[in-house]
């Protein structure tokens, strides 16, 4: 009888490409040696730890015997904080049936209410970890809009003709688990919870937060004293008589951090949230914009405790004498009484952002509507290190990268033209090892292990980027 090696503690792998047709089944190709030494089988379930920790189901792959490595998909690159070249350890999971998981969702304006067995039904078997991205395929019904007047109408003369759903990828994050912090598998047993909220991710899989953002901490403190406090602890205002601030207004140039500050905002408070986009808002059809407003404002009172963000305010609102038309006027007039109803309506603190706050109509600026106006202006050089160093996490830099002295050159960048610079720099590492790649080779390995950004590569970068305060002023 053959003997099985005992199971080691953990391997490192090398990340290579998984083909597309296998993809999006939590599937991981695995070096048929490693799979011996682990003692894994086929089908196995896994712990694989890169900058973040995940899990996945273990596959043998004879093709990539001796190899040393292991083949994962997108989704899985980004759970593991990992991408292709880079090494990841991997080892047996104990793995415990999932009591209940809650998810997030990360597309709005999708109505989950009687969605949670068919998103089950889809993630029966798989395994997961908290932090963890899943894809979900198949038929999610949007919301109705509800603002044409004629809907009703126009569906007696459907004749029995029913509304199909809306086909599409519904991308939600695993917020919480029972039992906690395990590697966990779905079960037919399983409760699934759905939040109401919607999470923002940034462009390396990870749920914005607070910790994503460089530059702003005194505009985050008072963003958590005037928002978090009134929702979190509500008894701090009622033992002194006050009334928690109504209305924030984020203004500043593009690019300095204002909508990062709501997105983080989403996950960082348990609350619903509800985005009004500026230029959208409007109806062709009169009294609609009016309408869904009343609608929406109506929606946070009955979920309360909620934000109401709106995304471009001095499209909605811009100062009443400057506008002609008086369908305009009534929703600026309209957006004014809702936001005088606010103390009646519970827990509900409504945040407007814009670039030209002296647009704004002035009855929305005084005390007792819109009470805070906080400005976001560009970082000076210690911010500029710390987002530099938020946007460089995980990059290969070389040893010669003095991201100090680049903050020092970037006088009068904002966040978004330090993001910029980074990736530009990223591509400026990627054009001087294209003599080396052929194009019809798939998988370029020694191009791979040579790539490394370099202070070369941002000075050329610096010289392409140009920033926001000349771009603006």
């Amino acid at each position: 009888m053959i003997r099985r090696k005992q199971p080691q503690v953990a391997v490192n792998l090398r990340i290579e490409r998984l083909e597309k047709s296998r993809s999006g089944r939590s599937l991981c190709y695995i070096d048929e040696n490693v799979m011996f030494d682990l003692g894994l089988s086929t089908g196995d379930i896994i712990e694989i730890k890169g900058r973040k920790r995940t899990t996945g189901i273990a596959v043998s792959s004879a093709a990539d015997k001796g190899k040393g490595i292991i083949r994962l998909d997108l989704l899985q690159r980004l759970n593991a904080g990992a991408t292709i070249g880079e090494n990841i350890s991997i080892l047996k999971a104990e793995v415990y049936p999932a009591i209940e998981i809650q998810l997030t969702p990360t597309r709005p304006d999708i109505d989950l209410k009687r969605q949670a067995d068919a998103i089950k039904n889809k993630l029966i078997d798989k395994p997961v970890v908290i932090g963890d991205i899943v894809d979900v395929y198949g038929t999610f019904v949007q919301r109705e809009e509800g603002e044409n007047p004629m809907s009703d109408l126009m569906k007696k003369f459907q004749l029995g003709s029913r509304k199909r759903a809306t086909l599409g990828t519904l991308r939600l994050i695993v917020e919480n688990l029972k039992p906690p912090d395990k590697v966990v598998k779905i079960t037919r047993d399983t409760v699934i919870k759905v939040n109401k909220k919607v999470a923002a991710l940034n462009h390396t899989g990870d749920v914005f937060t607070y910790n994503h953002i460089g530059g702003l901490s005194d505009e985050i403190q008072k963003i958590r004293e005037i928002v978090e406090l009134p929702l979190k602890y509500p008894e701090l205002f009622h033992r002194l008589r006050v009334k928690p601030s109504q209305g924030i207004i984020l203004y500043g140039i593009p690019g300095v951090g204002k909508t990062l500050l709501i997105k983080a905002l989403t996950h960082e408070i348990k609350a619903n949230f509800i985005t009004i986009n500026g230029p959208e808002i409007f109806s062709r059809y009169s009294g609609g914009t009016e309408g869904r407003l009343r609608e929406i404002f109506r929606e946070a009172e009955e979920n309360a405790p909620s934000i109401i963000f709106i995304d471009k305010i001095d499209a909605i609102a811009p100062k009443r004498e400057l506008l002609s038309e008086k369908v305009e006027q009534r929703v600026v007039a309209q957006l004014l009484t809702l936001m005088d109803g606010i103390q009646s309506r519970g827990d509900v603190i409504v945040i407007a952002e814009t670039n030209r706050i002296e647009d704004i109509d002035e009855g929305l600026r005084r005390p007792g509507r819109f009470d805070h106006e906080i400005e976001i202006k560009p970082p000076d050089i210690d911010g500029r290190f710390e987002i530099l160093k938020i946007h460089t996490r995980g990059k290969p830099l070389h040893k010669d990268v003095d991201l100090k002295l680049i903050a020092e050159k970037t006088q009068g960048f904002v966040g978004a033209d330090l993001m910029a610079l980074c990736k530009e720099a990223a591509m400026d590492s990627i054009r001087s090892v294209l003599p080396q790649i052929k194009l019809n080779e798939v998988h370029p390995d020694d191009a791979l292990n040579t790539l490394i950004i370099k202070m070369e590569h941002f000075n050329s970068a610096l010289e392409c980027i140009k920033p926001a305060i000349l771009r603006f002023s």
